[in-house]
């Protein structure tokens, strides 16, 4: 057979076979190749059933004679850097301390059958005081903890007696135990060995994963072993060691003694080994004649140089102890400079809940890993107490607040206290400023606004009805603090996101690159919006304002005034009108048994009379309350961004503290309402008062002192000064309330009465 080729025939053939394998690839996948495209991809070189496996491990990692062999830093390394650096031991011996005074019980994990008893119960309380029958459980649980800090690798041996039942749970070093993985890099399953323990560099024991609890926390997926806080920061725990070796040195070691002292420059070497000589035995192991004088030739005294510096620790010291603290979850408060207190209980705070609890968890899984493992319980878990508050004074405050609240009755907090329960003291109470108003009739929805008159209603004169039927439906005051402490705690939530939100964007980079001077410590920033709500100071308030005003800056200022002035004001206000038109009304229906009772008279269609003063004193109220709650909410948000300005807050700080201020609080909604039900109801007083004055009764008015009140510069100002007419002023105001949150009250008197009446 000819080797010669016609003509063509060498592009022939691989050209028809590219059209046969191009055909062949589009019957079976239904794509076309791309011209430039991706092309297909490698075909997989592993056999079938590899899919899965975890990580690609070294091959033959199983016949390693060493544990951590594919990690760059060995477990007894670890260990010698704990052990060698001063900071990372006190750390970790500060975390196995924190845990010592925790109080930890044995419980069912079905909350249902957790008060029925169990003997099972007493039984592990009993046998983990000793769990490995030989220390008690701080030590056994700091010895774990400590393995899990270092090496993370905490391992525990559940040993059986000879009748299979568990014995003890003992540790084991976990820088001895070698993990073993099946073809899919995970853990083999009974039988199979899971762990080796190596022991003079061979492999001594082996170990299923039921005959050796092996508990790592933080795992990783392309590692067989877990990293510890000390390895996560080892290069600083090494400059640690470095620098610590440098500072000993210091004082150990050197070419360059501590002082250079020159002699006559006539003085020969031998002269001057002679006399070095001299006063070294002179001084050597005479602690006494160190301390004496000593007279020396004149030239010598004036060539004495210090050579070493006084300075051997900066900045750098601080910054290690941060970095050390921060990978334990610790607060570094102890190692740095000092903070001021509200720093250091939010730095304490945080580490407790960033490192304290999950520590407390992995400890639970420990335990409730050793339970099932050595008596099969599933049913039955591990649980730390949570420690209650002992501080007498910080649990009266919290029992007060969940009684104003409803949330606890008075028996219950009786009960808590070791208290007998009272009659009547189950049912949950709202505390209000004019008494307290069960759960319930607070929590009922509130009767709709009465439309008397020019508010949208018919006026008084051309209702139908008696009198009485009038006086009940305006009077009928069903959970009025709740409807006007709903309207304004509605209204800041509404309003304190877009504030923030407002005044935060439009200068960001005053908030972000501020560099201002940060409080003094132990000092608190200046709350000045809490002098000016303290109007019972007059001259503090003054003081505080124009402090204040000049520390906003004019852009600022600019920023706030606009976001407030945005707030809708005029809606909120149509709201409050005629609940504090309500409020006048019963303040004149309480008017009016008041002034019968000290003159006899009673004014005849005096409510007829009263109601459109009513409705003015309403509309004037509103309108003012509207106007000082937006100066007062323009001053608080001028202090959180002067506040901010100065301790230079993120954008996001202060979006934060805006939302959690007092000025959108409900804490300040409870006291508005508080402070203008009492205007309103002290006006509806006087307004009867004086519709009974134009039918010739002759009544003055003065202050009732309220409770906590005789402290009050303004309310005792009052008082002293004594009745007035009811068109006048004393030299605090009107009449009360004269600051926000005032107790005070006035009541009728008459020029001939001696006593004033209780």
């Amino acid at each position: 057979m000819s080797e010669t080729q016609p003509p063509g025939g060498a592009g022939t053939r691989p050209a028809l076979f590219s059209r046969l394998a191009t055909a062949v690839v589009y019957a079976v996948t239904g794509r076309a190749p791309a011209w430039f495209g991706p092309n297909e991809p490698i075909a997989p070189q592993a056999p079938p059933g590899i899919g899965g496996r975890q990580f690609d491990f070294q091959q033959s990692t199983n016949l390693t004679t060493r544990p951590r062999q594919d990690e760059e830093i060995t477990a007894e390394q670890l260990r010698n850097l704990a052990n060698n650096c001063d900071v990372v031991a006190l750390a970790i011996q500060t975390r196995k301390d924190q845990l010592a005074p925790l109080k930890y019980q044995f419980q069912m994990k079905d909350k249902e059958a957790r008060g029925a008893p169990d003997t099972r119960l007493d039984m592990l309380n009993e046998f983990f005081k000793k769990p490995d029958r030989e220390h008690g459980w701080n030590q056994w649980i700091g010895a774990l903890i400590d393995d899990l800090l270092v090496i993370d690798a905490a391992t525990v041996f559940p040993r059986q007696t000879m009748g299979g039942a568990p014995y003890g749970f003992e540790f084991v070093d976990g820088g001895t135990i070698k993990r073993v993985i099946d073809d899919f890099g995970r853990t083999p399953l009974p039988p199979a060995p899971a762990y080796q323990q190596i022991l003079k560099g061979l492999p001594a024991v082996n170990y299923t994963r039921d005959e050796l609890l092996y508990f790592p926390r933080n795992l990783r997926t392309y590692k067989l072993y877990g990293m510890s806080p000390v390895q996560q920061v080892v290069m600083t725990v090494n400059i640690a060691l470095r620098r610590t070796l440098h500072q000993l040195e210091y004082y150990t070691a050197g070419t360059v003694p501590d002082v250079l002292i020159g002699t006559p420059p006539t003085w020969t070497p031998e002269q001057i080994g002679d006399y070095q000589r001299y006063f070294d035995e002179l001084l050597t192991d005479n602690t006494a004649a160190r301390r004496r004088a000593r007279f020396v030739p004149g030239e010598i005294a004036k060539s004495i140089i210090q050579t070493k510096e006084t300075a051997l620790k900066d900045d750098f010291d601080e910054w290690l102890a941060r970095v050390v603290s921060y990978a334990f979850s610790l607060s570094p408060q102890w190692a740095v400079k000092a903070m001021n207190r509200a720093t250091g209980e939010t730095a304490q705070a945080m580490a407790n809940a960033e490192g304290l609890a999950p520590l407390r968890e992995w400890v639970k899984s420990v335990v409730d890993r050793c339970i099932e493992s050595g008596w099969g319980w599933t049913d039955i878990e591990f649980a730390w107490w949570e420690e209650e508050e002992t501080n007498p004074k910080e649990q009266a405050d919290v029992a007060i607040a969940y009684l104003k609240m409803g949330v606890m009755t008075i028996n219950e907090v009786r009960a808590d206290i070791g208290r007998d329960p009272v009659e009547g003291g189950d049912t949950p109470l709202i505390y209000t400023p004019t008494g307290a108003v069960p759960l319930k009739q607070a929590l009922a929805p509130p009767p709709p606004p009465p439309q008397i008159g020019h508010n949208g209603g018919p006026a008084m004169d051309q209702e139908k009805g008696p009198e009485a039927e009038q006086e009940e439906t305006l009077l009928k005051a069903a959970s009025v603090e709740a409807r006007l402490t709903e309207i304004w705690a509605h209204f800041f939530r509404q309003q304190a996101p877009r504030v923030a939100d407002a005044v935060a964007a439009a200068m960001p980079a005053l908030i972000e690159k501020a560099d201002g001077e940060k409080p003094a410590d132990g000092d608190e920033p200046d709350e000045l919006g809490q002098d000016l709500q303290d109007l019972s100071d007059l001259a503090r308030a003054e003081r505080a304002a124009r402090e204040l005003a000049q520390a906003v800056p004019p852009k600022v200022e600019k920023v706030i005034d606009e976001a407030v002035r945005a707030m809708p004001w005029p809606a909120v206000q149509a709201s409050t009108q005629p609940v504090l038109q309500q409020a006048v009304l019963q303040g004149a229906k309480a008017g009016e048994d008041s002034l019968t009772k000290i003159t006899g008279i009673k004014v005849k269609d005096a409510f007829r009379l009263v109601n459109p003063l009513a409705v003015a004193s309403a509309e004037d109220q509103a309108a003012k309350l509207v106007s000082g709650v937006s100066d007062a909410t323009r001053n608080a948000l001028n202090r959180l961004v002067v506040t901010a300005l100065k301790e230079g807050w993120s954008t996001q700080q202060l979006v934060d503290r805006i939302v959690a201020d007092h000025a959108f609080s409900e804490e300040r909604a409870m006291l508005i309402t508080q402070t203008e039900l009492r205007r309103a109801a002290v006006q509806g007083n006087i307004d009867q008062w004086r519709a009974g004055v134009k039918r010739g009764a002759r009544v003055l008015k003065r202050v009732v002192l309220g409770m906590n009140e005789n402290h009050c510069i303004a309310c005792m100002a009052a008082v002293r000064e004594g009745p007035i007419a009811l068109d006048d002023s004393w030299s605090v105001g009107f009449a009360p309330p004269f600051h926000p949150g005032c107790y005070c009250n006035i009541s009728p008197v008459t020029p001939a009465m001696k006593e004033w009446p209780k």
